[in-house]
């Protein structure tokens, strides 16, 4: 049997992202992404991922061609552009500083909200804060 859209998708980030022990909660992700309407897909064309707003829903692409210190940080991304799928859209594409940090960190409270759920992921809410952070000087340090 050929596998569907879904499960291609679940298998390419499990295999790219070295993720197969975390299958099962990746899906359970993927799903409740899927479920508020958002598309999520794997990019190879930049190390950034994003969240955008498109004429026919969002999508969230995580960068695959990014490497990560530890598997969990592909996640950590992943619930960072689901946190601002769930913040609303911008109300202008013209951020300040402050406010695209405040956007950021927002995203990221979020995420924790979400990590909150899945036990096998709050047991590592430390890592998942030192890659916050390391994120959030990422804009600090670019202006």
């Amino acid at each position: 049997m050929i596998p569907d859209r879904k499960q291609r998708r679940l298998k390419e980030f499990c295999i790219e992202g070295n993720l197969q022990e975390y299958s099962n909660i990746l899906e359970q992700i993927f799903n409740e992404i899927e479920f508020i309407g958002c598309r999520i897909s794997a990019r190879y064309d930049t190390e950034a991922s994003n969240h955008n707003y498109e004429t026919d829903g969002c999508r969230i692409q995580i960068s695959l061609k990014k490497r990560y210190n530890n598997p969990l940080e592909v996640i950590w991304t992943i619930l960072h552009e689901f946190g601002h799928h769930h913040s609303g859209k911008a109300k202008t594409s013209r951020l300040s500083r402050d406010q695209k940090l405040i956007r950021e960190n927002e995203a990221w409270e979020i995420a924790q909200e979400i990590i909150n759920k899945y036990p096998e992921l709050s047991i590592n809410i430390d890592d998942f804060i030192r890659f916050k952070n390391e994120c959030l000087q990422t804009y600090i340090d670019s202006y």
